[in-house]
């Protein structure tokens, strides 16, 4: 799901889609086929794709890029608006306020892109549970509340500790934060995941922090009536948790093994 606002997906509809005399739905010039070549070549999707099609809302191509821009990830609507505003310029479609709106629309899913960008597949395991936590922490995020993000994030990280141990058949209830990252520490450890040992320092410097980050959410975050911790300070807690969960999620756990 991409973390474009309601309103930014409507501004864009309203540059790049257009009415005939045909009715509603067209894109610019673009015929179906070369519409669909136009999709495929800025971000290697297939727009003709069901996940893009609502047979009751209609199939128009304006409705099926609507879907794309609403419901695609970040990095691929970041690629195709890029395009479009190449494009637009080319084809003198868009007005230098349209182009410097995109422009900024673009910038900020970048911006969000680099904070975290691989928080989006294989998380954990009640797809919807996941899919909320996500969109709650993209919104926060994209506007800068990172001290509204910390509650979240605590959330989706004991979340994916407990799916990993699951997989791993270890029993994780009433454990900590903490305890569950040392376990998983000591499991990488043993079976050698990593050739470096600087990687199990940081790991092991983790654990550590994760007490801090309990700390955080329970006492520095409006999860309670606390004194909330200051913006820049919450999002490098944010910005360290994050690139920690998108470490530990590449690891391939099935092809570890439990040493009793």
């Amino acid at each position: 799901m991409s973390n474009l606002k309601s309103t930014e997906v409507e501004k864009i509809m309203n540059y790049i889609s257009k009415k005939t005399k045909k009715g509603a739905g067209y894109v610019w010039d673009f015929s179906d086929a070369s519409f669909r070549e136009f999709i495929n070549n800025s971000t290697g999707c297939n727009i003709d794709a069901e996940k893009y099609k609502d047979d009751e809302l209609g199939n128009s191509k304006a409705k099926r890029l609507k879907r794309f821009l609403t419901n695609e990830e970040n990095d691929k609507v970041v690629l195709l608006l890029e395009s479009f505003i190449e494009y637009g310029e080319m084809k003198k479609y868009l007005a230098k306020t349209h182009v410097s709106d995109m422009k900024k629309i673009v910038k900020s899913l970048k911006k969000y892109q680099n904070i975290v960008s691989e928080i989006t597949k294989n998380t954990v395991k009640n797809k919807q549970v996941e899919n909320i936590l996500l969109k709650e922490i993209n919104e926060k995020i994209s506007t800068g509340k990172f001290e509204f993000v910390i509650d979240r994030l605590h959330t989706l990280l004991k979340f994916k500790f407990e799916a990993i141990f699951e997989e791993l058949n270890i029993d994780f209830k009433g454990k900590t934060l903490d305890s569950m990252a040392g376990e998983l520490n000591n499991i990488l450890r043993q079976n050698k995941i990593f050739k470096e040992s600087t990687t199990f320092e940081i790991l092991s410097a983790t654990k550590k922090i994760m007490s801090s980050f309990d700390d955080a959410r329970n006492n520095k975050t409006y999860a309670h009536t606390n004194t909330i911790m200051r913006r820049n300070e919450a999002e490098f807690l944010c910005t360290y948790m994050v690139y920690y969960y998108n470490f530990i999620n590449k690891i391939e756990y099935k092809k570890i093994k439990i040493t009793p």
